[in-house]
């Protein structure tokens, strides 16, 4: 059986309201020593699986103990989150990313195909078209959120066309420009409304990674 973070908060909030009666309400400091203690127990589990891997004489415990253990360890954790209004679906999808960007590393969490499609995109941007963080750093003028400003609209007339191909070059004003494009014609890759709003995405991801480098640099001068 498997279970999702949205299903654990729900029962946590019902059998919360069954637990806790009286009009009590349960501290942070209570949840905090809760979550310790369980912590703890699984930890004193650990230690007995490694007593016995070692060969060392006393009480022995079961991985089966440990999962237990780790279970109120979790359920724990989502009582705190559920007190303070932490979604942690999100924030753990955030900061697992953040983590992997941050490493240079190319596994992430996705809540849905197209977040997964978005940062699929952003990794072939930067593994094939060699769009790196030092060569987005020189694409200081917006070029990146025009760039994305092109194929979302682009997306806009194939939706239009019910949804057939879009083969035309970037939308163009009044005057004939193209509105925004700031590279080579050669550049310009549309295709199916899905297609460019994936790409827009991901160019829009890519500039704001610039934007923060930008301001972590400039955070750190003298």
């Amino acid at each position: 059986m498997s279970l999702n973070l949205l299903e654990l908060r729900a029962a946590n909030k019902a059998r919360d309201a069954e637990w806790v009666t009286g009009g009590a309400k349960l501290s942070l400091a209570f949840r905090g020593n809760e979550l310790a203690g369980e912590i703890g127990e699984a930890c004193n589990v650990i230690k007995k699986l490694e007593r016995e891997s070692l060969g060392l004489v006393g009480s022995r415990a079961t991985v089966e103990d440990l999962a237990e253990e780790l279970a109120d360890g979790v359920i724990c954790i989502d009582l705190i989150a559920m007190d303070l209004g932490i979604d942690l679906g999100p924030t753990i999808v955030g900061k697992f990313n953040g983590t992997s960007l941050k490493r240079g590393l190319k596994t992430m969490l996705a809540p849905s195909q197209a977040v997964a499609d978005v940062l699929a995109e952003r990794g072939r941007q930067v593994d094939v078209e060699g769009w790196t963080a030092d060569h987005d750093d020189t694409h200081d003028k917006g070029e990146m959120a025009a760039a994305a400003l092109n194929y979302a609209a682009a997306a806009v007339i194939t939706t239009c066309l019910n949804g057939e191909r879009y083969k035309a070059g970037p939308p163009l004003d009044s005057m004939g420009w193209a509105i925004g494009w700031r590279w080579a014609r050669h550049w310009w890759k549309p295709g199916t409304a899905r297609r460019m709003l994936v790409k827009a995405a991901a160019l829009l991801i890519a500039e704001i990674e610039r934007l923060d480098r930008a301001a972590t640099r400039k955070a750190v001068q003298p």
